[in-house]
């Protein structure tokens, strides 16, 4: 086997090693994606169901943030 043959036979095993590890990030992105979509939906229902506690829930994390960043400006 001469060297451009070695080259060509060690480029189409990268490429294939390429071609799989591509497959499988595609393939981990949409298991990602369906479980983004149902959280989504189960936070949406859980809003929907409870619109008062979430509405306080918010501002509670929205005065704590913003007193959280405040404290540190001092600083």
């Amino acid at each position: 086997m001469n060297t451009m043959e070695r080259e060509n036979s060690e480029r189409s095993e990268i490429r294939a090693k390429l071609d799989s590890a591509i497959q499988r990030a595609k393939e981990a992105c949409e298991h990602l994606e369906e479980k983004t979509v149902a959280a989504a939906r189960a936070a949406d229902t859980a809003v929907r169901k409870h619109p008062y506690q979430s509405a306080g829930i918010a501002f509670g994390l929205g005065l704590l943030i913003g007193a959280l960043v405040m404290r540190s400006r001092r600083d």
